[in-house]
C-alpha cells in the first residue's frame, strides 16, 4: 500500500467555506491537532538541494509531535518510488516517548535538525478520502486529499483526488507540484 496526497493553497474564500462544503458533502470531522513537525539530515548536508527527495529511494525523515490532550510523538520516514513523484511514496511510522531521546539518538548516529514546522490540522473523513485543512505558522492554509491505495492505483488515485479538490472549488493553479514542506523547505531550512 501506498499513500497518494496532493495539496493546494487556500485562499481567504476557500478557507473560511471549504469546511461548510465538506460538511455538505457529509464529511466527518474526525480531529483538530497541534503539529510540531522537526526535520533531520545528515550533519555533512550543507544545501537542500543535497537532501532534496527527488529520485528514488531519496527520503525524508521527521519527528512529530501532535497535541491533542496529551502528546504523541512519532518518527517517519517518507521514500520516493517514483522519480520526481512528490504525489505517492512509501511510508514508515513508529510511535516513541521521549522526544529529546528521539533527537539524542539522531545527533548520536549523525543526523541534525535542518527544518522546523509548527500548524493547527483538522482532519475530515470524506468516502474513502482524508481531507485535512492546515493552519501553517507563519505561512496559509492548506488542504491536502489523501488515500491509500495498492501500487497500481496510485495514477487512478490521483484523478480521483483532483475531482474532489473540483468538488471543493479548488483550482489547478492552487496545486503544490511537491509537497508543501518542499516549498517551504526551500524558503526556511538551514544547515
Amino acid at each position: 500500500m501506498q499513500e497518494v496526497e496532493i495539496r493546494a493553497r487556500l485562499n481567504k474564500t476557500q478557507k473560511e467555506g471549504v469546511p461548510e462544503l465538506l460538511k455538505r458533502l457529509g464529511a466527518k470531522l474526525k480531529s483538530v491537532n497541534s503539529l510540531t513537525d522537526i526535520y533531520f539530515c545528515p550533519k555533512s548536508v550543507k544545501k537542500f538541494a543535497e537532501i532534496e527527495m527527488d529520485k528514488v529511494d531519496s527520503y525524508s525523515l521527521r519527528l512529530r509531535t501532535t497535541r491533542f490532550g496529551s502528546d504523541e510523538n512519532q518518527m517517519n520516514v517518507k521514500v520516493i518510488n517514483k522519480a520526481g513523484d512528490h504525489n505517492s511514496w512509501k511510508e514508515f511510522e513508529i510511535k516513541f516517548d521521549s522526544l529529546t531521546d528521539a533527537e539524542a539518538i539522531l545527533d548520536a548516529i549523525g543526523f541534525k535538525q535542518y527544518f522546523k514546522i509548527e500548524k493547527t490540522r483538522t482532519k475530515y473523513i470524506y468516502k474513502e478520502f482524508t481531507i485535512e485543512l492546515e493552519d501553517i505558522k507563519d505561512f496559509d492554509t492548506i488542504i491536502e486529499v489523501e488515500l491509500l491505495v495498492d501500487d497500481a492505483e496510485s495514477v487512478n488515485a490521483k484523478l480521483r483526488i483532483i475531482k474532489v479538490l473540483e468538488q471543493l472549488t479548488v483550482k489547478q493553479n492552487q496545486i503544490f507540484p511537491k509537497s508543501v514542506t518542499n516549498y517551504l523547505m526551500h524558503k526556511w531550512a538551514k544547515f
